[in-house]
């Protein structure tokens, strides 16, 4: 196993060793490094590119169903929107119709607050008692 002598990769403390290693032998090892340095950037590829099919498929199936979802949203905003302009209306058409017949209405509650009840039940009681008598001869 290399040692580390002075803090610097192994590459380095190797290289710094090479008067004792062979031409051979140094240019052997700077390959096999080289070697694993292009393995790794390989397998870096190949995960970006993974990545970045997954990420493509993911947004070929998903885009389609936002694009559905916010298009169910807008059409719901929509009829909302058409619901409170109805409503707007139909509120108007009251507030309308309470103005025009307030007068009416006032004067309804008036004429019901002057109806003398027990003197309207008194005349209700005579009137049941005179038709029943009469029912009564003409068989009812």
């Amino acid at each position: 196993m290399p040692q580390m002598s002075s803090g610097k990769p192994d590459t380095i403390n190797q290289a710094l060793d090479a008067p004792q290693q062979s031409d051979h032998e140094l240019l052997e090892q700077i390959l096999q490094e080289q070697k694993k340095t292009a393995a790794s950037q390989k397998a870096a590829a190949a995960a970006g590119w993974c990545i970045a099919v997954i990420l493509l498929f993911s947004a070929a199936i998903l885009l389609p169903k936002a694009s559905a979802v916010m298009r169910d949203v807008q059409d719901t905003a929509l009829a909302a929107q058409n619901t409170l302009n109805n409503i707007d209306a139909i509120m108007k058409d009251i507030d309308t119709l309470v103005a025009d017949n307030s007068g009416n209405l006032t004067n309804a509650v008036t004429k019901i607050s002057k109806i003398d009840f027990e003197r309207l039940n008194n005349s209700i009681k005579a009137l049941s008692d005179v038709v029943t008598p009469l029912a009564r001869l003409f068989g009812h």
